[in-house]
């Protein structure tokens, strides 16, 4: 297991780096054998290891702009599963539900020609129903950036 301190130091200085670049974080070992970790060796010090860490853009959640909004009904398995899919995806989305609000329904209406719930708009895109691909293809021309653990 790591040291605290180098888990701390390496948050800090991802921080501190400028939007996506990398950091390369070195171990630098003193003569009395204590290990730190640095940018760039102290003098006195001999450099017994190096990791390079890759900052994200702009510190936070590249998607964070990223906003759908979804017409749904109650009792409705499509449109939950296009909520859950947003959700896995840490996209925020705003729910209106169309069943008993008239302003919503001629909302939906104007926005997609139809009451077809759910129906999804995620930028400039609208999707209905519930398709993964279609919402997946909404979320990156509106540039969603996937996880690395998606790529």
């Amino acid at each position: 297991m790591k040291n605290p301190s180098y888990t701390l130091c390496v948050m800090l200085l991802c921080a501190l780096s400028t939007a996506g670049h990398a950091v390369e974080i070195v171990s630098c070992q003193g003569s009395d054998g204590r290990i730190g970790f640095y940018q760039r060796c102290p003098p006195g010090t001999v450099q017994v290891g190096s990791q390079s860490y890759r900052s994200h853009s702009g510190g936070g959640d590249p998607n964070s702009k990223i906003r759908a909004t979804v017409y749904a009904i109650p009792e409705c398995d499509s449109c939950v599963e296009v909520k859950e899919f947003l959700s896995a995806h840490n996209i925020s989305y705003d729910e209106k539900m169309v069943h008993e609000d008239i302003e919503v329904q001629n909302e939906l209406r104007d926005v997609s020609g139809s009451l077809s719930a759910p129906t999804t708009v995620i930028g400039q895109e609208i999707v209905k129903g519930y398709n993964r691909d279609k919402l997946m293809s909404a979320l990156l021309a509106s540039g969603y950036v996937a996880p690395d653990s998606e790529q």
